[in-house]
C-alpha cells in the first residue's frame, strides 16, 4: 500500500476511537442524569416517609444510589 493509503486508514481508525469515546460519554451523561432524577425521586419520597424502618430503607437506597452516581462522575472525567 502506498504511503497516502496508509495514513488515511490510519486517520479512520483515530476518528472510530474518538467517535466511540464521545459515544461513551454522551451514554454515561444520559446514565448520570438518570441517576440524578431517581436521586432527587428518593429525597422526596424519603421526607414524605412517616414509618422509620421504610424511612431507613430509603436513606440506604439513597446513600447506595449516591455513591453510583459519584462513580460514574469520576469514570467521565477520566474518559475526557
Amino acid at each position: 500500500m502506498k504511503r497516502k493509503k496508509l495514513l488515511r486508514k490510519l486517520a479512520d481508525y483515530l476518528s472510530l476511537d474518538q467517535r466511540s469515546l464521545r459515544n461513551k460519554r454522551e451514554k454515561m451523561r444520559q446514565v448520570l442524569k438518570q441517576l440524578r432524577e431517581k436521586e432527587h425521586k428518593l429525597k422526596k419520597r424519603m421526607l414524605h416517609e412517616p414509618d422509620p424502618a421504610k424511612h431507613a430503607q430509603l436513606t440506604k437506597e439513597l446513600s447506595i444510589l449516591r455513591a453510583q452516581r459519584m462513580k460514574g462522575i469520576a469514570v467521565l472525567k477520566e474518559l475526557k
